[in-house]
């Protein structure tokens, strides 16, 4: 707190008032003449900047009393840059948990399955071993598009130490204080030492994971340090400052796990299965593809109906009124972000209503099916990760600025 007092401010330590923890209590030490000015700032528990000034003077009831109120500074240089990297975070977090995901729960599967195959089809013994050398050679793609998200991941954590300082005016020995006495500090601590475990484990299972048998068990190893980047987005987030706070951190991080399926599901697809299949004769291309996109189909429904419970469940947690959907900049971002999901669930709805029957039907060898319908999965899932990363971006915003409650 900086007091100002006949031209010569000072800065005071300030506490939380045991009783209301909205307020804060200032000791002001002899008497305190009227025109005194207190300007304060303050971090919030979810990582927000406010600030504001209040006079000391002769207090008259009614809206003319003496003094100012917080008002938010989202503009400031500092909130870009926390912002820069929360979005950072969330989108290497994300990318990296759903190509993790993607391996485990649709490539490595649909690969032991054998395939979807008419009857008659070659014995799923020699598929597996050519679709296998071919999953193998197409590893090293993953893990590439792994360590590129686990970099734009750890890229992002200085960026909201900084950003965080740069916005309560602190400088880097106030560092310690933000990382031992605040829950953003907190978060930060355990995204940075996710991010250096990430980077290690991706270094150990490099090449248990290119040029191997196809395992899943190595990538589940290599999700954790997401999850806990995710988790701790959450808990250092809106969803810690209202009421409810486990139940809303819970819902928040099942919202962040569906986005990490689903999107980073669809990176999975375009660096993973569709390279493997392409390195595959044209039975066995379609019999691994369209396995691949019918488990991958079946995750994506999953994710969406997770995505619209938790996400509406958080709106109404976040928005205290419909108004503030077109008033305020955090109703504002939330409307671009249900525009970009809803363009998504379009394209998600092409690829699985008329992309995906056409793929299963030529695996099947059945009448209407297109083989050709895998380069057109591919193009459109080039479309949907282009406005997956815009839809972040709006994440991104959302988790920069104010709730309205």
């Amino acid at each position: 707190m900086e007091v100002a007092r006949g031209g010569s401010p000072r800065t005071v330590a300030a506490t939380i008032d045991p009783v209301d923890p909205q307020a804060l209590l200032v000791p002001l030490a002899g008497p305190v003449r009227p025109g005194t000015s207190v300007r304060w700032r303050l971090l919030s528990q979810d990582g927000h900047v406010t600030s504001g000034r209040y006079v000391h003077g002769p207090v008259r009831p009614g809206p003319d009393g003496v003094g100012a109120g917080p008002s938010a500074d989202g503009g400031r240089l500092g909130d870009w840059v926390a912002g820069a990297g929360r979005l950072l975070v969330l989108l290497g977090a994300v990318m990296s948990l759903g190509l993790v995901a993607f391996r485990w729960v649709v490539a490595i599967p649909a690969w032991a399955s054998g395939g979807l195959a008419p009857p008659g089809a070659p014995s799923a013994e020699a598929f597996r071993e050519r679709a296998g050398a071919a999953l193998s050679a197409a590893a090293g793609g993953w893990h590439r598009a792994w360590r590129a998200s686990a970099a734009v991941w750890a890229v992002g954590v200085p960026l909201i130490a900084v950003g965080t300082l740069m916005a309560v005016e602190g400088g880097a020995g106030d560092l310690g204080t933000l990382l031992s006495e605040t829950r953003v500090g907190t978060g930060i601590v355990v995204i940075a030492v996710a991010a250096a475990t990430g980077v290690a484990l991706g270094a150990v299972t490099r090449r248990r994971l290119e040029g191997a048998a196809p395992s899943g068990s190595w990538a589940v190893v290599l999700g954790a340090p997401s999850v806990a980047a995710l988790a701790a987005m959450s808990w250092m987030g809106h969803a810690s400052s209202g009421n409810d706070v486990t139940l809303n951190v819970g819902a928040d991080l099942l919202h962040n796990g569906a986005t990490a399926a689903w999107i980073g599901g669809l990176l999975g697809l375009l660096a993973y299965l569709l390279p493997a299949g392409a390195a595959l004769a044209e039975g066995d291309r379609m019999r691994l593809v369209a396995q691949g996109v019918v488990r991958f189909s079946t995750l994506a429904t999953v994710c969406v109906a997770v995505l619209v419970i938790t996400g509406v469940y958080r709106a109404l947690a976040e928005v205290g009124a419909l108004s503030d959907l077109v008033d305020t900049g955090y109703g504002i971002a939330l409307l671009v972000k249900l525009a970009l999901f809803a363009v998504m669930l379009a394209g998600g709805g092409y690829n699985r209503f008329v992309l995906h029957p056409r793929l299963e039907r030529a695996a099947l060898g059945l009448p209407g099916g297109e083989s050709a319908a895998g380069e057109r999965l591919a193009r459109s899932v080039r479309a949907e990760l282009v406005l997956a990363g815009l839809l972040l971006v709006a994440v991104a915003v959302l988790v920069s600025s104010a709730p309205t409650v």
